[in-house]
């Protein structure tokens, strides 16, 4: 019997020596999932610390330029030549092609194109690069339209000229320079069936339907005067030896400016011109600022 005590006794003990054994491990046991939120706040510490000399860093490293890619070399002149079938009427998809290519040309080499002896790379060339907005055309273009031997470009050179001060339909561009030197050409006298040439009106007279635009367009060309330009308009109209089918773009223009106020004080012109095509646009005018 004591022999059975004595064991059931030394069992007893050997449990609860066990019992409390596992529960001090259980007690040093690492919480894990404690230890890793305590250092998910340390590491976010260390980000926001960082991140401000990270973005001081991004600043003020130079933006790499952006190389040009490799299918688009400069335009040559047959290239240019190439591209367009009748250089009298370039149609939209060969304009954007041509501005896509110009855009890969040097300035140099597209001043070059400009002058070109060839006359079908001068006229898309003098045509075209009022598209690209860049005022350093602005010399070539106005000494071609000053020279009277080259009055077959004078109208592809004014077109760029406008473009670049008008920006019809957008608005979205103006240049003081190519301004200056379109108002000096329409200021030239005396002028004859050469100068003003017809087409060198270009869009001229015409802004967008939506006078928001041109109102934007107007409060940064602040050097644009509509009286000044509606009075050199007016002064070709008015002018006898100035070329009656320039009259004509002159008119509209007179009223894209100045409205019906001063298309009204044309009037006693336009009956002294004794010119159907002028009486028409100009009834033409009347009933539209009527409406």
């Amino acid at each position: 019997m004591k022999k059975l005590t004595t064991i059931f006794l030394t069992t007893l003990m050997a449990m609860s020596l066990n019992s409390c054994t596992s529960a001090e491990n259980k007690k040093a046991e690492p919480k894990a999932p404690a230890q890793e939120t305590a250092k998910e706040p340390a590491k976010e510490a260390v980000k926001e610390a960082a991140a401000p000399a990270q973005a001081e860093q991004a600043a003020e490293a130079p933006k790499a330029e952006e190389p040009k890619a490799a299918d688009c070399p400069a335009i040559t002149a047959e290239a240019l030549k190439a591209m367009v079938q009748d250089e009298e009427n370039i149609f939209d998809k060969e304009h954007e092609a041509i501005l896509a290519a110009l855009r890969c040309t040097k300035d140099d080499e597209i001043i070059a194109l400009i002058n070109s002896q060839d006359q079908k790379v001068a006229k898309i060339a003098c045509y075209e690069v009022g598209s690209l907005y860049n005022e350093k055309f602005v010399a070539p273009l106005t000494a071609i339209i000053n020279n009277p031997a080259q009055k077959d470009l004078h109208g592809k050179c004014m077109h760029s000229l406008v473009t670049m001060w008008l920006d019809y339909p957008a608005h979205e561009h103006h240049s003081e320079a190519a301004y200056k030197a379109t108002m000096e050409y329409f200021q030239k006298k005396p002028r004859n069936n050469l100068v003003p040439a017809y087409d060198t009106f270009s869009y001229i007279h015409q802004v967008a339907n939506d006078n928001s635009q041109f109102d934007k367009w107007k409060e940064q060309a602040t050097w644009f005067k509509a009286d000044e330009f509606v009075a050199v308009m007016s002064d070709i109209l008015k002018d006898k030896q100035a070329n009656w089918l320039s009259k004509n773009p002159a008119l509209r223009a007179v009223f894209a400016f100045g409205g019906k106020a001063e298309l009204d004080k044309l009037s006693p012109v336009i009956k002294e011109l004794d010119d159907m095509q002028i009486t028409h646009i100009y009834k033409e005018l009347q009933e539209k600022a009527g409406k």
